[in-house]
């Protein structure tokens, strides 16, 4: 009797996989709902997977599938030869390598350690010296998060040399985050196309007093109104060392995570910005080594 509830059990779960997946498809207007009529009985008839009988009907391609099941399982697919992303993110282009599962597991303790309580919203990204590693990690952070389909929010708070548009296609001279701050102008964060659970605020229009923008009460305001909107919000900022401005950014979100280059940043330097962060009441929840 046990075995003939698991197999109506299993054969329920096919069965609305295969709803699903239909119905994926009709929405994505790949097929129409005769055509699904016909792959469910191809499908029948030769004991087949729904996507081979789909794909032997000639009503979709190998490619339809894949995005299918892509969406299905949370998975992003790598985008198309148009696309306006960066191939530095290796999350998207190069998933299986070891860089790529190194962010995924800085994602996951991230989960466990920060994003896991709220109102835990926001995290700096915070490095010595070095502003491509801050830009890659945030970046590609970003990217992993809204691959499980995460709200997610990344900001170039980098006012003095910004580096975060470079990965998205964004056009530099596109207002961002210091118009927001400023009330320059009516901006909103800019949708990924290829990512739908990721938004970006770039660093805008360049300012003489990036310092003082970052340290103003409409700095705080403004993340304070973000952090309604999504669950994630990384915030990429300019090396410490050599400004103060993602200290403020750091003490405005509560939290931060190192970012270390290997054989460039210096021990001391990353000692001095634990040290400062911890008496500012900022908690150090993770660290990324960059190489």
């Amino acid at each position: 009797m046990n075995d003939i509830v698991q197999v109506t059990r299993e054969k329920h779960i096919a069965q609305v996989a295969i709803a699903r997946m239909g119905q994926m498809l009709v929405d994505a207007e790949k097929i129409t709902d005769v055509d699904l009529k016909k792959i469910i009985a191809e499908q029948a008839k030769g004991n087949l997977r729904f996507g081979e009988a789909a794909i032997m009907l000639g009503l979709v391609t190998e490619a339809d599938i894949d995005a299918v099941l892509a969406a299905q399982f949370a998975y992003t697919t790598p985008p198309d030869h148009n696309t306006r992303l960066n191939s530095k993110l290796s999350v998207i282009f190069d998933p299986e390598s070891e860089q790529a599962e190194a962010i995924r597991s800085l994602r996951s303790e991230l989960m466990l350690r920060h994003f896991n309580t709220k109102p835990n919203t926001s995290l700096a990204l915070i490095g010595s010296g070095d502003v491509d590693a801050i830009a890659f990690t945030a970046a590609n952070l970003a990217a992993a998060f809204a691959q499980l389909g995460i709200r997610t929010l990344l900001i170039d708070s980098n006012l003095r040399n910004p580096h975060i548009h470079q990965y998205f296609g964004i056009n530099e001279r596109n207002p961002g985050l210091s118009d927001l701050i400023a009330k320059r102008s009516a901006v909103s964060s800019y949708g990924i196309q290829d990512l739908p659970s990721l938004w970006v605020l770039p660093a805008g229009t360049p300012a003489p007093n990036p310092q003082e923008l970052i340290a103003s009460k409409q700095y705080t305001e403004t993340m304070t109104s973000l952090s309604k909107d999504f669950d994630v919000i990384l915030i990429a900022t300019h090396p410490l060392e050599s400004a103060r401005d993602a200290q403020l950014v750091a003490t405005q979100a509560g939290a931060a995570a190192l970012v270390v280059h290997e054989h460039v940043s210096r021990f001391k330097d990353v000692e001095e910005i634990c040290q400062r962060l911890k008496s500012l009441s900022v908690r150090i929840v993770g660290a990324a080594l960059y190489q």
